[in-house]
Order: C-alpha cells, then structure tokens, then sequence
C-alpha cells in the first residue's frame, strides 16, 4: 500500500480501536478513560478551510461518554512548519461541524427546543515536524484585547500531541500502537532506530491481532521511505512474509544493520577518497608556485594534464 505520511497515520488512526486507545493513552483527562471504541462512529465530510478551498476533514469521530454526545477533531500537521493560526483554522473546521449539526436539527424540528444544545467538540492536533511547536493553544490568544474583554471573547483549547516531544522513556510507559509508530516516526539517527526496532521487538508481542496488521502495513511504508535502496526490496520482503513478529523484527534489524554499515563503509572510502584527491590538489599548487613543470607535478601528483591546467588557471584568476 503506498501512501503518503499523514495518510499512514489516518490509516491507524480511522480504526476506532486504536483511535479509543490511543486517546485513553496519550490524553491525561477522567473522560478519556471513559471512552468506548464500541461507541465511537467515524464522520466522512469535507469542509472549507480558511483559505476557502474544500479540504477533506482529517479524521473526525462522534462518541457519547455518559450519554453525552461529542465529537473529536483530529487535525494531522505533518509538516516542518509551524502554523500560527492553527486556532483560527480549528474554529473553521469546528463552526462547519456545528452548522452540519444546527441544519440536520432544523430538519428534524428540535432547533427551537430550549433543550438544544450543541455537541461538544474535542479539537485535537497531531504535529510531527522537526520545529518545536511554539503556536498559541487557545482561541483567545491570537485575539486582541483578550486582557480588557475576557470571558466576553470566544476561547477554546486543542490538545496538541508532538511527536518529536515524547521522551523514549515516556513513550515505552505508555504503552500503545500509536506510542511503538511515535517511537520509530521520531526524528532520530538511524542507529537509534535501529535499538528502537529492537525494543519493540518485545513490545508488539503484546499487541492484538489488528494492531499488528495495521503495524505490518505503516513499517512497509516508513522503510520504503527511510532504508537505504537496496535493502528496501528485501525488508518489504521480510515484512509480508515472516508471520512470527520476533522473527521478524529480529530480521529487519539484522538486514538494516547491515545496509547502513555497508552504507556508512562507502561514506568513510569516499571521504577517503576527497581527502587524497584535496592532498593532490594542494601539491600541485604548491608545485606550480614553484614553478616546477607540468610533466613533473603529473608524474608526482597523478593528476591529469587537465586537471592541473584546470588548477593552473585557477591560481591566475
């Protein structure tokens, strides 16, 4: 399956399963525990963004905790950027959602009931760029005249999670699907990716069935992404044909080991290489302020006629 990123993390997480768990994992709120997958219904819609161009929801939920109907807004920022009107995009998205509401309402007749109420919105937003997310996290904030106006002016927050922000150790206590794909989806060197496939060589034992199907399918599309070329042919491989997840994991790792030594090996001989042909270089000028002939510094340096020409009229100019 080949998808773009954002469209892996939709991938896990459109299953209201791993959506419920992940919610009850990352989210340190009483009513977050509450939440039942078996109550969860997923909302297909596209709305209009603030640049008024349509734009498909990301992922949108319709839940009742305790009988009370509300509605999780996952907005997926799977940029390198930050977007400093993010509330303001957020309060588009949402008024869309309660305008659905308000009219599908009218239609049924209870609008001017005086025991309308609108449902509650959970805005939330999953960012994984490099750059620290340093937006406002409120409404209000990006208003002016929030201190003389108050409760006056519309406010709301978003939970924001930030992948790159999560410490390994807060991610391996959590415990999830979602926290083993934020453990390899880090922005970290290749090496520690390689101990983190290691270690979840252990935790994914511990997943159900779904999750590691789900699980089998993004790692397919994170190697064909990062792994070296040659090697990304033969770890698809691995993935769709080795059933066990020790042994498979267990492969993985060896066979990435391998192609980054071979890959950090090249880089070490090319370095070698530049280094040799910088000392070269760096004699036969020497040589041509001496004024020693061409025929010499060719036989000294074994560098071509072209080359030191090349060098020689570099020095002029």
């Amino acid at each position: 399956m080949d998808f773009e990123h954002d469209k892996g993390y939709k991938f896990f997480l459109n299953n209201p399963s791993v959506f419920a768990g992940f919610v009850k994992s990352f989210v340190n709120e009483r009513w977050a525990l509450e939440l039942d997958e078996t109550k969860l219904t997923r909302i297909d819609k596209s709305y209009i963004g603030p640049d008024f161009t349509e734009k498909e929801s990301d992922i949108v939920y319709k839940a009742f905790i305790k009988d009370t109907e509300v509605i999780f807004y996952v907005l997926l920022e799977l940029q390198s950027t930050v977007d400093y009107t993010m509330p303001f995009r957020l309060l588009i998205y949402m008024s869309h959602i309660w305008m659905d509401v308000i009219k599908n309402t009218g239609e049924n007749g209870d609008l001017n009931r005086k025991s309308f109420k609108l449902p509650a919105i959970i805005p939330i937003v999953l960012y994984n760029g490099r750059t620290t997310w340093n937006a406002a996290k409120s409404l209000r904030e990006i208003i002016h005249g929030k201190e003389y106006f108050g409760d006056y002016l519309a406010d709301f927050k978003y939970i924001l999670f930030e992948v790159n922000k999560y410490s390994l150790e807060e991610l391996i206590k959590i415990n999830s699907i979602m926290s083993d794909v934020f453990m390899i989806d880090q922005n970290v060197p290749w090496t520690e990716i390689l101990s983190r496939l290691r270690e979840l060589r252990k935790t994914l034992k511990g997943r159900n069935k779904e999750e590691l199907i789900l699980f089998r399918t993004w790692l397919k599309y994170i190697i064909r992404q990062r792994a070296p070329e040659k090697s990304a042919t033969e770890i698809e491989r691995i993935i769709e044909e080795i059933k066990e997840v020790d042994e498979m994991m267990l492969n993985i790792t060896q066979k990435l080991d391998e192609a980054f030594k071979e890959f950090e090996k090249r880089g070490i001989e090319k370095g070698i290489e530049k280094g040799i042909e910088k000392h070269k270089v760096e004699t036969a000028v020497k040589m041509l302020k001496k004024g020693i002939d061409i025929d010499t510094i060719i036989e000294i340096t074994e560098l071509s006629k072209e080359k030191i020409e090349e060098i020689k009229k570099g020095m002029t100019n």
